[in-house]
């Protein structure tokens, strides 16, 4: 059975739906923990998401909530909801399973409309927690775990077996939500404006950027914006912004015969020696160090911070 680890492409937005008529799943299996990747950062799928947890704890932080899942526990994640999972041991396995919104047919056709758009406008269902030991859920998580089952037997995520399990865990979901005729305004909203301001560092890391620029893009004070975000994400936006240009510099740093100056001037920093700096504290090592280390022993991914992937 192949299993795939995908980056996270620009502005945050995870790129792992298969493509219209082409089979309607990716399947994914990651491992965290200190010689892999002790978190997955902030980033969100056009697509809905199931995850399963099959080693430690996982937390889940997803705009405005948190949620921490055991082993044999799972969660689904509607689409376009901000999310980020954190290793809570030693060690950690989860499992996902990403389908696209087209999985129960194109939009605006009468099989989307019954049964995709009840899911993805649903009031209260940016996220479903499946629980091993609350009874409402066993029949949800039976159905998760018989589709993780079939892949495991099967060894591979193409049949029509596994195809009528995933039609069986969808008709599970439908049951578990209530359907509202509107999303929840104030989860959506929050959603919304954590995903513009991601975007916006995204898309201008390299530049100098101001609080006052960021809060420009979501209509709110330059006071309001930075607690918004503290309050979400555990961090300030410029903490955020210095662990993503530090990201952003050591691929350069491994793909890249670029000086250690031009790296930093390329990803925001206003100084070789401030971003050396920075660099140091964060990754324990200096920028050439980290570069001669990488190159000489590519597979010790342990000189990585924890990726974007999922």
């Amino acid at each position: 059975m192949k299993s795939k680890e995908l980056k996270i492409e620009e502005g945050n937005h995870a790129v792992v739906e298969p493509q219209i008529m082409q089979y309607p799943l990716t399947y994914f299996k990651q491992k965290l923990s200190k010689e892999t990747y002790e978190m997955i950062d902030w980033h969100w799928h056009s697509g809905v998401q199931f995850c399963y947890v099959t080693l430690g704890e996982v937390k889940i932080q997803i705009a405005g909530n948190e949620v921490i899942l055991e082993e044999g526990e799972g969660l689904f994640i509607n689409a376009q909801q901000v999310h980020k999972a954190i290793n809570q041991k030693e060690n950690a396995e989860y499992i996902s399973l990403n389908l696209p919104i087209h999985f129960m047919g194109l939009e605006g056709s009468e099989m989307y409309h019954q049964f995709m758009e009840p899911v993805l406008h649903a009031k209260g269902a940016e996220i479903i927690v499946i629980r091993k030991n609350d009874e409402k859920m066993q029949g949800l998580l039976a159905k998760l775990q018989s589709c993780i089952e079939k892949i495991n037997s099967e060894g591979e995520i193409y049949s029509l077996n596994l195809l009528a399990e995933l039609l069986l865990l969808w008709d599970e979901l439908l049951h578990e939500i209530t359907v509202g005729n509107k999303t929840n305004q104030k989860e959506s909203g929050i959603n919304k404006r954590l995903q513009e301001i991601l975007r916006y560092l995204q898309e201008n890391y390299q530049k100098k950027i101001s609080l006052q620029q960021i809060a420009d893009q979501i209509n709110l004070s330059r006071s309001e914006c930075a607690r918004f975000f503290k309050k979400i994400t555990g961090e300030t936006i410029f903490e955020y912004l210095l662990k993503l240009r530090i990201e952003k510099s050591i691929e350069l740093l491994e793909n890249t015969d670029k000086t250690i100056t031009e790296i930093a001037y390329e990803t925001g920093f206003a100084s070789q020696s401030y971003y050396d700096q920075r660099f140091r504290k964060m990754k324990g090592i200096a920028p050439l160090k980290y570069r001669k280390k990488s190159r000489s022993n590519m597979d010790d991914i342990s000189l990585r911070g924890p990726e974007q992937y999922i």
